[in-house]
């Protein structure tokens, strides 16, 4: 697993902090930088902003909103797929913020593929020289 490192002088805590990269950390991290550019823009709902307000700084927060919005509904679209489909009890479900993201849709496209009968195969080297890779 990787981890950052967090310098937390700023509370008194002297040595780096080590953080795991799970897509639950990654995705609670949207969440807060969304929240915290929605502040900057000073609305709670920056949809409603009039467009006199449109200058360059503020239709810059208002797409980085609109980035986060995406990125965090394609966590919760993966998420909540493999626990409708795998039908994942709470502590099954908790386990799912302890792994990362790419590990994530990679299950979720080994079990879409199984349902969909595609085969869930990496390429194998003889496949790799046949497409001039």
């Amino acid at each position: 697993m990787e981890f950052t490192q967090i310098d937390a002088s700023v509370l008194e805590i002297s040595k780096p902090v080590s953080v795991p990269l799970t897509q639950g950390n990654v995705r609670k991290s949207m969440g807060i930088m969304r929240e915290i550019a929605k502040a900057q823009l000073g609305a709670e709902e920056p949809d409603k902003i009039s467009a006199a307000d449109q200058d360059g700084e503020t239709a810059e927060i208002k797409q980085t909103i609109a980035g986060l919005d995406a990125q965090l509904k394609i966590f919760d679209d993966v998420n909540d797929y493999v626990i409708d489909v795998l039908k994942l009890t709470k502590h099954q479900q908790q386990k799912l913020d302890d792994i990362t993201f790419t590990q994530l849709t990679e299950l979720a496209g080994s079990i879409a593929a199984h349902i969909l009968g595609i085969a869930d195969t990496q390429p194998t080297e003889d496949d790799q020289k046949s497409n001039g890779q």
